[in-house]
């Protein structure tokens, strides 16, 4: 990785990206669900953004609110903001009115930058800035004034908690950001590294993962969903290539507790925040000894981080806990007491100094004389920042946290003032006495807190207290639970007695009355829902109330992602933000019993080793019967590979992969039912077998024999799934070919494979057998499950609603064997330019794709009404995200063409959105609508596939090796369009049946298509 220059840290954070923009200007920059962008991109964006500021007055030293939510728009307007020389503090519209008033207030700033329907106590004038998507290619302002603003100057407000219930704004200057990732730096980043965003915008992690990322040429990943699963985390390494990224030690722990194995591809991971837990330290590096995990350690007041420390299974035995390191670079660790340093190996308080320091606190003169001090050191005197923690650097240099001086807290990762939660409930009328304690764990960690009160007249007054702090607390420092004492209990001074407050924290979430006669017990769904609430909450089963929520029962969004988890791992994909938001046990269960599919793994067993067929691989499995020959469910994967190959080891690593998943050894027969058998084998296993290569080495023939050789049909009864050749061109390169039945595989299977097959291979070559970080999910663990009761009723209704009497596509029929051909490719201008034209309908590049195609067929065809298939991945937990095997269901779109604009995009993003909701089996489609025999396909006669699968890269050690694109064998209906991502631009190829579809009529779709894009502002050049 190239690291960012040692001669760049010091600039602001835009002349930093612009020096990228320059020296990369093609690479990723930011990659969301919408919208990719080039550094080149994201650069000529902020401009555009920045003259739009200072058109609406914006100034240097100003501070700009951004009420923006998580986008590329949101990324490029912090870059704007630098441009101009001010600052940008991103604000949370949901955070309670007084607080944000309060921020807001102290803002100097001409404008707040918010969506148009963002609600703000504030009267100054609003900008809601255009879509990212729509300002793209647009011309490029005049050029920038250059700002009299430098590194030292600031860059963001961030927000931390105070004494008092409004939040700290901390000004933190462009070089206390930049620091961080200078080469010397523990952590590293560059090129190459992929980060996601997931941590609050309003908080330093937010800095840490954003600014990352783009100060040193690597890509940002913003996602959408912030609570993060392991399901998430397995999906982002494997379609994002996510390499780095930082966790709070409670979502690291939960994340260890739930599905250690998830971690698998990163290469970085920096958690803290909290103490560390040895245990699941442990636990981690002993089950991924090559990913570097790193403990950060740093108030916000010192931007991210102070020291850091790369952890060694040495530090877990370390007495005290984990060390938090050394200082990362252009900082100052000290350990004062009364402001004199202490010897190494003294306590005191920790005090830090250096480029990371924030200027001070927004709007707040004497809480920043408070915490900023000037003390002399070894004669210098320095600006220090007062961090309240006790701590001691022993005598290698190595500082090691000891706790707070003070009652603060971190929950969930963020600081709590426990006084300050105090202070806003003591307003309500009715308290008159108020103790906020912390929540623990058996392990000791903060889960939340606990409010004790007292009041006047003896009498309760909970609902009043919560609203009452619902209203001004933010929701991380909202107490779990509010107890009603007669009395508080005192120390033998006179004063509350907090140690024995906190020893009653356990009993303050009561067993549940709901449930106190035996008839009452929950069963069913609802008694898997409290059964996970209690694991996820470390509680006992009897405490939880079935008709209160997860987080009135105390839990957080940490607690959502574990009982998410937990839920996964009993049968059910369910998202954390679902099980956070349901109103309680009860309906989170009538939630899962109607919509979230299911795995009823006694069920989908069967008997024996026989697991049913999906409704798709019922219908490959009778064309496979009906002809043997028919190659249109050979899936297909080819590479050259340059440098000396290992065949014996290649042909060993295959076996191992066929091996581990039970879809690549089954047997696949109709009776007595159809279903995949995986008892003994009857025919041999797979072999890779050599193609001699006849005349000069040309690619193009070789591949043509390759693809030639992997045509043989397939026995599927026998349980022959897969076919591997490979040839050798001369005697440093080759070609390795694999041919696998549809029945056992699907466009995701082939990042499996191709991931296994290279760790399979790296150990052979060595003699050693490979060790696979987890096992495969079995058969039964993928028989995927579905709604049933109304939930499956309605989703049939739909389906003989929407396509019932849809006519067939006309299509002029040809009269020879055989395949039609063609591709045509879109650069990155003309996808901008089509993610413009959709995000100027609010609808998405997919819609727009599948509009233009179906305006394409009715164009060249004449048709006004016909239906257009797309096939749909059904891989919604972390088990299936690593299977190799045919998940995959397939949806017919009616579509009725017209003109693009507002009404046809809603109409079409509708039809879509309900087509994917309403899950049937596509066969079970069919059956419902019955339609009339003919040779042609039923519902649909072409397919269209947007093919946003994680590539198949082959990594065989001591080689490299290069994708070739081969042509389909045979395709599964008339007319096939493919459309793939093609390094940010898109690859449009075209297949038909030669003797379903004229060569006439062939070429007038394609031609039809070019035109289309054409009218849609692409070039197509």
């Amino acid at each position: 990785m190239t690291p960012l220059p040692s001669t760049s840290w010091d600039q602001r954070l835009d002349q930093i990206v612009r020096g990228w923009a320059h020296r990369r200007p093609d690479a990723t920059a930011v990659v969301s669900t919408e919208l990719t962008v080039t550094y080149r991109q994201l650069d000529d964006l902020a401009d555009r953004y920045a003259a739009d500021l200072i058109e609406r007055s914006v100034r240097p030293g100003d501070v700009v609110p951004l009420a923006v939510p998580q986008s590329v728009t949101l990324i490029a307007l912090m870059l704007a903001v630098a441009k101009v020389g001010a600052a940008y503090a991103v604000v949370d519209p949901d955070w309670p009115d007084d607080r944000l008033r309060g921020v807001l207030r102290n803002m100097r700033s001409p404008i707040v930058v918010a969506g148009a329907e963002v609600r703000l106590p504030d009267d100054r004038p609003r900008w809601t800035p255009p879509d990212a998507a729509q300002r793209i290619g647009t011309p490029p302002p005049r050029e920038l004034p250059e700002p009299p603003t430098g590194p030292a100057d600031p860059c963001c407000v961030l927000f931390t908690s105070g004494t008092t219930a409004e939040a700290k704004c901390m000004v933190t200057p462009h070089r206390a950001v930049a620091r961080l990732f200078v080469p010397e730096a523990t952590v590293t980043f560059g090129p190459g590294s992929v980060v996601p965003q997931l941590a609050p915008l309003q908080w330093d992690g937010s800095v840490l993962e954003i600014w990352s990322a783009l100060l040193t040429g690597a890509t940002l990943v913003l996602v959408a969903d912030p609570l993060l699963t392991p399901a998430d985390l397995r999906r982002m390494i494997q379609r994002d290539g996510v390499t780095t990224m930082w966790l709070t030690s409670s979502l690291f722990n939960t994340l260890v507790d739930v599905d250690l194995a998830a971690f698998t591809g990163l290469r970085q991971v920096m958690t803290g925040g909290e103490r560390l837990s040895v245990p699941h330290v442990r636990g981690f590096l002993t089950a991924h000894p090559d990913i570097v995990l790193i403990n950060g350690y740093g108030p916000a007041e010192n931007t991210v981080f102070t020291t850091t420390h790369r952890i060694r299974p040495q530090d877990c035995a370390v007495a005290g806990g984990i060390p938090t390191g050394r200082a990362v670079p252009h900082t100052e660790v000290f350990v004062l007491d009364d402001a004199r340093p202490v010897p190494p190996g003294q306590p005191g308080e920790v005090c830090v100094a250096g480029a990371g320091l924030a200027d001070g606190y927004l709007g707040d003169p004497v809480a920043t004389a408070r915490s900023f001090v000037e003390v002399d050191i070894d004669g210098r005197r320095q600006r220090v920042y007062r961090t309240g923690d006790r701590g001691l650097i022993d005598d290698t240099g190595v500082l090691h946290y000891l706790g707070r001086m003070d009652r603060q807290l971190k929950v969930r990762g963020r600081r709590v003032e426990p006084v300050a939660v105090e202070h806003v409930l003591a307003q309500v009328a009715a308290v008159a006495q108020v103790a906020v304690v912390p929540r623990r764990d058996r392990a000791g960690n903060c889960l939340g807190l606990v409010a004790f009160y007292t009041t006047g007249d003896g009498r309760p007054a909970t609902a009043q207290i919560r609203a009452a702090a619902a209203r001004q607390l933010a929701d991380y420092e909202l107490p779990d639970a509010f107890v009603h004492r007669a009395t508080m209990p005192l120390t033998a001074n006179g004063k509350t007695d907090l140690r024995a407050l906190q020893e009653q924290c356990a009993d303050a979430i009561q067993p549940s009355q709901h449930r106190a006669r035996a008839g009452d017990m929950p069963e069913g769904t609802l008694a898997t829902v409290v059964e996970v609430f209690a694991a996820a909450l470390d509680i006992e089963p009897d405490a939880v109330d079935v008709d209160s929520s997860l987080r009135a029962l105390g839990g957080s969004s940490v607690s959502a992602i574990r009982a998410s988890a937990l839920l996964q791992q009993r049968g059910w994909a369910v998202p954390a933000v679902q099980v956070l938001g349901a109103g309680s046990a009860r309906e989170l269960a009538r939630w899962l019993d109607e919509h979230a599919p299911s795995t009823d793994l006694d069920a989908a067993a069967g008997t024996g080793r026989f697991v049913p067929l999906t409704g798709m691989q019922q219908g490959f499995l009778m064309e496979h019967l009906a002809d043997p020959t028919n190659l249109s469910g050979h899936c297909l994967l080819a590479w050259q590979v340059n440098g000396p190959l290992d065949v014996a080891a290649l042909d060993q690593a295959i076996d191992d992969v066929v091996s581990r998943h039970g879809s690549l050894r089954a047997a696949y027969r109709l009776d007595p039912e159809p279903g995949a058998h995986t008892g003994p084998a009857t025919c041999p296993a797979p072999r890779l077998q050599q193609l001699v290569m006849t005349g000069p080495p040309d690619l193009d023939a070789a591949v043509t024999a390759l693809r030639t050789a992997l045509s043989r049909p397939f026995d599927l009864e026998c349980g022959v799934v897969l076919h591997a050749r490979h040839m050798r061109l001369d005697d440093m390169r080759a070609l390795v070919g694999v041919a696998v039945a549809h029945i056992a595989f699907d466009g995701w299977s082939e990042s499996v494979f191709a991931r296994e097959l290279s760790q399979a291979y790296s150990a052979r070559r060595t003699g050693a057998a490979p060790r696979f970080d987890t096992p495969p999910p079995s058969l039964p663990e993928l028989s995927t499950g579905r709604p049933s009761g109304k939930a499956a009723t309605r989703h049939r209704q739909y389906w003989a609603n929407q396509l019932r009497a849809i006519p067939a596509l006309p299509l002029a029929r040809g009269s020879t064997p055989g395949l039609h051909h063609h591709e045509f490719r879109l650069d990155e201008a003309d996808v901008a330019q089509l993610r413009h034209t959709a995000a100027k309908y609010d609808t998405t590049l997919f819609t727009a794709l599948v509009a233009s195609y179906g305006r394409a067929l009715g164009a060249a065809t004449g048709a006004t009404d016909f239906g257009v298939g797309v096939p749909v991945a059904q891989r919604t937990g972390d088990l299936v995200d690593r299977a190799i095997g045919c998940l995959i269901n397939m949806i017919c779109l009616r579509i009725r063409p017209t003109t693009w604009d507002a009404e046809y995009a809603a109409e079409l993003a509708d039809t879509i959105m309900h087509a994917m909701q309403a899950d049937v089996p596509f066969a079970e489609v069919v059956q419902i609508l019955k339609p009339p025999r003919s040779s042609r396909p039923p519902l649909y006669q072409t397919l269209f596939t947007y093919q946003d699968t994680v590539p198949a890269h082959l990594d065989l050690a001591g080689t490299t090796t290069t994708a070739l694109a081969v042509a389909h064998l045979g395709i599964p209906t008339e007319l096939l369009v493919e459309v793939w991502p093609d390094h940010g631009g898109l690859r449009y190829v075209f297949t038909a049946q030669a003797d379903a579809v004229s060569q006439d009529q062939f070429l007038q779709i394609v031609a039809a298509q070019r035109d289309d894009l054409g009218s849609l502002g692409c070039t197509l050049s």
